[in-house]
């Protein structure tokens, strides 16, 4: 087998003389293939909303959903009319998808921008994801494995949350 990405690895197998199907790893890699499955099944379904906002010149209008605009039909017209604005097609090959969405004028594609807008956040709240499964393998340990769901959840919403109470105005209230 070839170890050249991973020559402590390697070393290891080549000591013991196992063979990767053997090693616990492998279960659970495919484990947490699983979860990440799971838990980003959603994305799956988002791959043409996500090609609209990076090029809407190219994008099919018959792969709206009603998951990202309110009206798909009139999302396909705007999306139609958006393909044949030559001015926003040249600005569009000057710029990153975030600046070019944000020239696109409100009133001409209302619908568009919106959804635009929809997935921008998206996009923006990558790093409360990344906090939020940091925070996850904290609380959630081989000691408090048998945390229901709910109390999970709780857990993560109070250990994320940037919220400190000011105690010397309660104290000043309460006297």
């Amino acid at each position: 087998m070839n170890w050249t990405h991973f020559p402590c690895l390697g070393e290891v197998m080549e000591a013991e003389g196992t063979y990767p199907e053997q090693c616990d790893f492998v279960a659970e890699l495919e484990n947490l293939l699983h979860e990440f499955q799971l838990r980003f099944r959603e994305c799956n379904g988002m791959k043409a909303h996500f090609h609209f906002f990076r090029n809407p010149f190219t994008f099919d209008p018959n792969d709206f959903t009603d998951s990202i605009v309110n009206d798909v039909s009139k999302a396909q017209l705007e999306i139609l009319e958006i393909k044949c604005d030559d001015e926003l097609a040249r600005s569009h090959a000057q710029m990153n998808p975030a600046e070019f969405w944000q020239t696109v004028n409100q009133f001409a594609y209302p619908t568009l921008k919106t959804a635009a807008n929809k997935l921008l956040c998206m996009v923006g709240s990558t790093y409360s994801c990344e906090q939020l499964f940091s925070q996850m393998n904290v609380v959630k340990n081989k000691l408090r494995n048998r945390l229901t769901q709910d109390h999970l959840m709780c857990q993560l919403r109070t250990s994320i949350n940037s919220y400190s109470p000011r105690f010397d105005n309660i104290q000043y209230t309460a006297d």
